[in-house]
């Protein structure tokens, strides 16, 4: 049943259906999706798509006048036809992971209007309904289980184990105490809750492991893959994987939720996760907070289109994994170097002693266990923008001598060394290369990278005022004295218009038989036809470029220590929705009848 796949789909991705037996014997479901309702998904993806009213579908009818229809009517109808027929659209929606015997399974839970037209649509999508009691019913052909009717919702598993009789309450005081407020209104149009009941997260990481042995079993070399390459993708895996037994097995509960504000046109992202008592989360979560980063103070300006900035500690584990990490990447850069035909033998040998000296520092760095950096582009007086920012380094004096074998792996470039020291921070500085000196000019006003190295950081910048950028920065560092530490540890501004653009200005385009190749017809494994729209990365930049053309393009993301836990989330501003409903309406053209194409109402005037 597609309805029933579709949106268990939508849970498993959310999910990380893999993980979920990390939860031990409990029952109960460890991880629930609430969607507010059908209504409120249905508002949200109407004001992405009217957010471009340009959009149009037309279909060309031979000798008559063209069809033309809005995008969101053709999926409102496809949405009310297909989807919810006999479903309250004003009710929430419920989809549960549930751990068992057998292995994961899962649960959905629809607020019915009408049980008839419910049963039909289980029909529909080729699902027998067989009534047994007057709220029990055996589900067969397309999907094998059973419905039982519980407070006026149909709810759907693949046993009695997973729908009992008894015992279920679709909005229970989960559902209450996180996806709705006092007077029992949804609080998020879409809601991700993870919960640990019981055991502890030691026995969940053991448990973990088996799981993570198998998901690493399915990285794979590619045909076209050096070993080095390969070595250093699977480690990257491995890391990942250990993050999400910290994210998945360590906390008490884990609770996202998505709102989009549809009065601001935003899209708003809420984080809360509780870590449980004397986990390695828990003793991480301790660590945040009590050191201030080096660049802490660093003021802000008005106009900027970057600022991001970490103070991440790091433990053992995370030590470990990324020392691992560095030491491939090591390996990797001194493969690429050996095999490159683009440099002679000097030039192999200089760049030899840069991987090897840059990779030394960071691996000592990493084992000091501390991510510290910030990056910030802002606007300068030329009316271009600098970039600067900087990161603690151990042994950042190691930086100076690779900026000096710049010049033996790089004749073509100009390298100035020891331009000037400010406050113990020795300035250097080289070009860019060749094919870039026009873009750094456009943006940036000038064309070289300053790299400033202190005793224990470095700093950089790019831009006509670099060295001034880099020294005003070393000044309010030393001069700000920080009495209190941020509890905010990861944090990230981007205005995206500018960087679209700029990078749209300065990239080969695709080719063009690539690039027209809007749909391609495949074939589906049931050998029906299925057209799908294919966007390339020339449209997707065009895309972008339009939707952030008025403004209104920035995206936010933060993390910070509340207490023994960690709170955060982010904000999409409305150029990010109209990003996202232009590729919502090209998805509407597989909703449409043949033959219809997604068009702006002047290219269809024109025509």
């Amino acid at each position: 049943m597609k309805h029933l796949l579709r949106i268990t789909g939508l849970a498993l991705c959310l999910a990380c259906f893999p993980l979920v037996s990390l939860f031990g014997d409990e029952k109960d479901p460890k991880i629930s999706i609430a969607l507010s309702s059908a209504d409120a998904i249905k508002a949200d993806l109407k004001l992405m798509l009217e957010l471009n009213p340009n959009l149009e579908l037309v279909r060309e009818l031979k000798g008559r006048a063209n069809e033309v229809e809005q995008p969101w009517d053709v999926l409102k109808r496809y949405l009310d036809d297909v989807f919810l027929l006999g479903v309250d659209p004003t009710r929430l929606i419920r989809v549960d992971l549930v751990n068992s015997d057998e292995g994961v399974k899962y649960r959905s839970s629809f607020p019915i209007a009408d049980l008839n037209d419910f049963l039909e649509n289980l029909e529909l999508f080729g699902i027998e309904p067989k009534r047994r009691t007057r709220t029990y019913y055996e589900l067969s052909n397309a999907y094998e289980g059973i419905l039982r009717v519980i407070d006026d919702f149909g709810v759907i598993g693949p046993d009695r184990e997973v729908v009992p009789a008894r015992g279920f309450d679709p909005i229970d005081n989960d559902v209450k105490k996180y996806a709705l407020d006092k007077n029992e209104k949804t609080i998020f149009d879409v809601l991700f809750y993870m919960l640990n009941k019981k055991g502890s997260a030691k026995d969940r990481r053991k448990e973990y492991e088996s799981i993570k042995e198998e998901l690493l079993a399915a990285v794979k070399q590619k045909e076209d893959e050096t070993k080095e390459d390969y070595e250093l993708r699977r480690a990257v895996s491995e890391l990942q994987l250990d993050e999400l037994a910290r994210y998945f097995a360590d906390p008490k509960e884990a609770v996202i939720g998505w709102l989009l504000d549809n009065e601001k046109n935003t899209g708003n992202l809420s984080i809360n996760l509780v870590p449980d008592k004397k986990s390695m989360l828990a003793e991480a979560v301790e660590q945040l907070g009590q050191v201030p980063s080096r660049f802490e103070g660093l003021p802000v300006p008005e106009g900027k289109i970057l600022h991001g900035s970490i103070n991440l500690p790091l433990d053992e584990q995370q030590k470990s994994n990324l020392v691992g990490i560095m030491e491939l990447y090591r390996e990797s850069g001194l493969a690429e170097v050996k095999n490159s035909d683009k440099f002679d033998d000097s030039q192999k040998e200089a760049y030899d002693e840069i991987v090897k000296i840059l990779s030394a520092s960071m691996i000592d760095t990493l084992k000091e266990g501390r991510l510290d950096g910030y990056v910030l582009t802002a606007p300068s007086a030329d009316g271009k923008f600098t970039l600067q920012g900087g990161m603690a380094f151990k042994n950042a004096k190691s930086v100076s001598r690779a900026i000096e074998l710049v010049k033996k792996g790089r004749p073509d470039r100009e390298v100035n060394l020891n331009i000037e020291t400010h406050a113990g921070v020795t300035i250097h500085s080289f070009t860019a290369s060749a094919d870039m000196k026009a873009a750094y000019m456009d943006l940036f006003g000038g064309d070289t990278l300053y790299f400033g190295v202190g005793e224990h950081e470095f700093w950089y910048a790019i831009g006509a005022d670099g060295i001034d950028a880099i020294k005003t920065a070393v000044t309010k560092a030393n001069d700000t004295k920080i009495e209190k530490p941020s509890m905010e540890f990861v944090s990230l501004f981007l205005k995206l218009g500018p960087w679209v653009e700029w990078r749209g200005r300065y990239i080969t385009p695709e080719d063009p038989a690539v690039e027209e190749k809007v749909a391609e017809a495949e074939t589906t494994t049931d050998g029906e036809e299925d057209t799908k729209p294919k966007v390339s990365q020339d449209e997707l930049r065009e895309i972008a470029i339009s939707s952030f053309k008025s403004g209104n393009d920035i995206l936010t993301f933060s993390l910070k220590r509340d207490g023994d836990n960690v709170t955060g989330g982010g904000q999409l501003d409305t150029g990010l929705l109209r990003f996202a409903g232009h590729l919502l309406a090209k998805f509407t053209v597989t909703l449409a009848d043949p033959g219809t194409e997604l068009k702006s109402k002047e290219a269809a005037a024109a025509e």
